[in-house]
């Protein structure tokens, strides 16, 4: 098995989610840019509809996880607690650009792995 390392991507511990099938793995990784979960996120809390990002954002979170983008999972997980103490849209900014940040940082890792630019 190769080791590799990827800007908040931990490839060890999500390869070994994957039962070290780096096929598999790559697949999943693959799957993830075409995910709309963040683009729903973003939409809901733009809405005011904060059932609808929170949706989005717990499926963000759980696929983040599985995939091991650590920064991802945590600021989603900032993300959903803000949601849960009822903030709304501007007292949100921030922790969406932390989310932004954090989802763009992944989508730069998965490219990297599976050899997109």
């Amino acid at each position: 098995m190769r080791k590799e390392t990827y800007p908040d991507l931990n490839y060890t511990k999500g390869l070994e989610r994957f039962m070290h099938k780096e096929d598999m793995y790559k697949t999943f990784l693959q799957q993830f840019l075409y995910d709309c979960s963040f683009e729903e996120f973003c939409s809901g809390v733009a809405m005011g509809d904060m059932g609808m990002a929170d949706k989005a954002l717990q499926t963000l979170r759980g696929t983040s996880a599985n995939l091991s983008f650590e920064k991802l999972y945590h600021a989603t997980g900032a993300a959903a607690q803000a949601i849960r103490d009822g903030y709304g849209e501007a007292e949100m900014q921030d922790i969406i650009e932390e989310v932004k940040e954090a989802y763009m940082s992944a989508c730069n890792a998965a490219k990297a792995h599976i050899g997109l630019k």
